[in-house]
């Protein structure tokens, strides 16, 4: 399994732009959460920029379900005022984006063929997520899924340099485990691991994946 490296931001297509211009601007600082689960929904927001965490509890842990990057919408299950939030989202970095309540989605859906279109394909992703989430789950190991997610970061929001590829992050080690669906101490131990092995070093700015074909080859086990 290879993954893609494009290392470049989304981009904002027409759909995208429209919501920006009639959305509210909003920005949360890390840690900061947008919504919990649970509470009513009132809309959708738009990431333009930074990284956002979709989670949820499952008894006493906390998942995390997927992370949101520029270009992406959140909030789906908003969509139709009343709704109940299925995840709770906490900011990862400085996020900006804009919100749009669901009273003027639904209008501007109607209007505006392109927006029905955008709203589709990312019900269509997430739900595309969520079923490779579950097979990554049933089918790899914990070393697997740890690799995978921060291959899959890297992708997303990575800088390429002459050390590797540079992850803008400040992950924790207990954020790291809620990505793999593991506990903190496995991620402990295979990042100590991988640091001597020179495929992953952990900085105070973020995380620098100094090999991504050893990453990559974990991948490839059976």
């Amino acid at each position: 399994m290879t993954v893609d490296f494009t290392l470049s931001p989304r981009p904002l297509n027409s759909a995208m732009q429209r919501l920006q211009d009639f959305g509210e601007p909003m920005r949360f600082r890390r840690k900061e959460t947008l919504w919990s689960a649970g509470e009513p929904a009132r809309g959708v927001f738009l990431v333009t920029s930074g990284c956002v965490k979709l989670h949820r509890a499952n008894g006493t842990r906390r998942v995390t379900l997927d992370l949101a990057h520029r270009g992406e919408l959140l909030g789906l299950d908003g969509s139709q005022a009343g709704q109940e939030r299925s995840c709770s989202a906490t900011a990862l970095s400085l996020v900006k984006g804009v919100f749009v309540d669901a009273a003027r989605l639904r209008g501007l859906a109607i209007q505006h063929p392109e927006i029905w279109d955008l709203l589709l394909g990312a019900t269509r992703e997430r739900a595309t997520h969520f079923a490779q989430d579950l097979e990554e789950l049933a089918t790899m190991s914990v070393e697997q899924r740890l690799a995978k997610r921060l291959l899959d970061i890297g992708s997303s929001v990575g800088l390429a340099d002459a050390r590797g590829v540079f992850i803008p992050l400040r992950l924790t080690r207990v954020e790291l485990s809620e990505m793999a669906w593991c506990r903190s101490e496995t991620v402990i131990r295979l990042m100590t691991k991988w640091d001597e092995l020179g495929w992953v070093k952990t900085q105070r700015e973020g995380i620098v994946l100094c090999s991504l074909e050893g990453l990559e080859s974990l991948l490839n086990q059976g």
